[in-house]
């Protein structure tokens, strides 16, 4: 399997994960999964917050020669996705996120096979497409892996 279809096969199956959790009871979905951790409507609320930032801030970008990429403020992007969040239903916040998700995984298809062994840079790093995915995508594994533990 490429890098490619192992990073549309997380996006696929991440998207069933997260319907899943329209099952769970407000109590689930709204207390914070330890003491100090955010809640499953945060965590699936930051999701929404960072696959928007790589449809907008990230892929349009990827594919212009000379483009150096900004690190974003990560701790400011989290808070404000955890404040939003716990103002949203889990409804809104499930629809909202497979809006999205749906968005960033067709944007992915597009990318042409031969774009993911291309080096790209942020800040000062530089990495390969791929892993600049798979990094994201073991982020959010560790998030899944969370949420099971807690429910």
């Amino acid at each position: 399997m490429t890098e490619k279809n192992k990073i549309i096969t997380h996006y696929e199956n991440s998207l069933m994960f997260i319907k899943n959790l329209e099952k769970v009871s407000v109590y689930e979905w709204s207390t914070p999964i330890k003491a100090g951790k955010w809640s499953v409507a945060e965590i699936v609320g930051h999701f929404i917050t960072w696959d928007q930032f790589v449809l907008t801030e990230r892929i349009p970008y990827f594919f212009k020669n000379n483009t150096q990429l900004k690190r974003p403020d990560v701790e400011k992007m989290n808070e404000q996705s955890s404040r939003k969040s716990r103002a949203m239903s889990k409804e809104k916040i499930i629809s909202d996120f497979l809006r999205t998700r749906k968005d960033l995984l067709k944007e992915v298809q597009l990318i042409g096979n031969e774009y993911w062994d291309k080096e790209i840079r942020i800040g000062g790093t530089l990495l390969f497409l791929s892993d600049y995915f798979n990094g994201l995508i073991h982020h959010e594994n560790h998030h899944f892996r969370q949420i099971r533990e807690w429910l």
